[in-house]
């Protein structure tokens, strides 16, 4: 019992933390992988890639590198992110980056993820990809913080990311630590629970 409650509740532990994961980096078809330089404040970096509808929906995932040692706001990195198609824009808005969370070592680079960002093609055709730094209030007065370089992967055909797992880690994860205090209840050896004192007539 207290094996299968071992195993229910790392089953539990595991969907939790390894789907979501798993849903955004091994579903879809990979597309192109873009590099972008170090981005400043003053200057836009533009790259293109070809999509067409075919590949709906289309979903593309940031990442920066942090410089070893480098200057970071506090907080987060916010990026402006413009998509255009032949028509114009198509999809504007800000993501951000977090500078706190796990390190990778003191000898390498940093590396943080931002929201995924999820569209579909409605021009086929060649689509610009443009970002810059966006104003940040909060950047403890590093104006252009220390990226090495941001990396966005476009992948097609992506599935609707789905949060039904949650109930089933969370099933697993309780009747884990259910059989598991049961076992420690029942282990051999444990002392006999000592039945309540009767008091009645001819005791003191």
């Amino acid at each position: 019992m207290r094996a299968l409650g071992g195993i229910l509740l790392m089953l539990g532990i595991g969907i939790g933390a390894v789907w979501p994961w798993a849903q955004l980096n091994f579903f879809g078809n990979k597309v192109a992988e873009i590099e972008f330089a170090k981005p400043t404040k003053d200057s836009i970096e533009t790259r293109t890639v070809v999509l067409s509808r075919s590949d709906n929906p289309v979903r593309i995932q940031f990442q920066a590198a942090y410089q070893v040692g480098g200057k970071l706001p506090p907080v987060k990195i916010p990026v402006r992110i413009v998509i255009t198609d032949r028509d114009g824009t198509l999809l504007s808005g800000i993501i951000s980056f977090p500078t706190r969370g796990a390190e990778t070592g003191p000898e390498q680079e940093k590396v943080r993820g931002s929201t995924p960002l999820e569209f579909d093609v409605l021009n086929e055709g060649e689509h610009k990809l443009s970002l810059a730094l966006s104003a940040n209030p909060n950047n403890g007065g590093i104006l252009v913080p220390d990226i090495a370089g941001i990396t966005a992967t476009v992948t097609a055909n992506v599935p609707e990311l789905r949060d039904d797992y949650k109930a089933l880690a969370a099933a697993l994860a309780l009747a884990g630590v259910y059989l598991l205090l049961r076992s420690r209840r029942n282990r051999p050896g444990s002392p006999p629970k000592t039945p309540p004192r009767q008091w009645g007539r001819g005791e003191t």
